[in-house]
């Protein structure tokens, strides 16, 4: 299964910029200048040039490109985002010549108990499958900033750089996105969180 899925996931590298002030070495005087920081998140292709992902992975930034399993790299930008519930739509710039979107399963379907895996880049390392179970199913309006939407727990290892990737079936369906992780240590604790699909 992950052979013939991990074709379609992304990460998504992005480049944010934020103004700040700081002090110039010669006269001690504030100025503002411009600093930018990347962050990676994951995401996956529905159709021949839209991903899915995170909305917290893409939301503001200004440079965005899709790289997929073979190397081949797209430039991308948002076209629609809901960060109540967690979600962004990514168009890329033209369609990958061999790859085909990812088949989406019903979500509703999906029980406690049932074997799921995900892929991802937790700390930018990329297309890295981790496997659990979904070990929970939580209504919308449980997660207060994302009330929009859904959730399945899973105790699947999920850490910063998962977010946005998908969450499979044991068919190779996708029925989640990863969206958050519960922790005491910023790592996985085996308590994190993806949006229902459906």
């Amino acid at each position: 299964l992950y052979e013939q899925s991990r074709s379609a996931v992304v990460i998504l590298e992005n480049i944010k910029s934020s103004k700040v002030k700081k002090a110039d070495k010669e006269t001690g005087e504030l100025k503002e200048t411009f600093i930018s920081k990347r962050r990676d998140g994951s995401g996956f292709l529905i159709a021949d040039t839209l991903i899915l992902t995170s909305a917290h992975i893409v939301h503001g930034v200004d440079e965005l490109q899709a790289v997929f399993y073979d190397g081949e790299k797209i430039p991308a930008i948002v076209i629609s985002s809901d960060v109540n519930a967690d979600l962004s739509l990514v168009k890329l710039a033209y369609k990958h010549p061999r790859i085909e979107p990812l088949i989406l399963g019903d979500s509703d379907k999906s029980r406690v108990g049932d074997d799921i895996f995900t892929i991802g880049a937790p700390y930018s390392i990329p297309f890295t499958l981790t496997r659990g179970i979904i070990s929970g199913r939580h209504e919308k309006g449980y997660q207060a900033d994302i009330a929009k939407s859904e959730f399945f727990q899973t105790d699947a290892a999920l850490n910063p750089g998962n977010s946005g990737g998908p969450v499979f079936n044991m068919k190779g369906e996708v029925i989640g996105i990863v969206s958050f992780i519960k922790s005491k240590s910023g790592g996985n604790e085996n308590l994190g969180f993806a949006v229902t699909i459906n």
